[in-house]
């Protein structure tokens, strides 16, 4: 599962992914992703950024890369009409 998160953000495919990653900054919007499945634990959790890492290391072999893969692409999809606005879009 995290060879196919891996093999994504690296080669910019997957065949869990019906097309090319979106966007240059996909690692980020995985982030993004991670953060959102963790959200909970993470507003449990208020001891910085100690704790945030705590709760990052955690998820480590308890990721559903599917579902990861599914938030980062919805969070592309919500946030490029917003991207293609900005005038250093190109």
């Amino acid at each position: 599962a995290v060879c196919a998160a891996w093999e994504t953000w690296w080669a910019g495919s997957s065949p869990l992914l019906a097309q090319p990653r979106p966007c240059a900054h996909f690692h980020l919007l995985l982030v993004v992703a991670l953060l959102r499945t963790r959200r909970q634990a993470l507003l449990r959790n208020r001891s910085g950024v100690g704790g945030l890492m705590q709760v990052v290391n955690g998820a480590s072999g308890t990721v559903d890369v599917r579902e990861l893969l599914g938030l980062a692409r919805d969070a592309h999809a919500a946030l490029a009409p917003v991207a293609q606005k900005r005038p250093d879009s190109g």
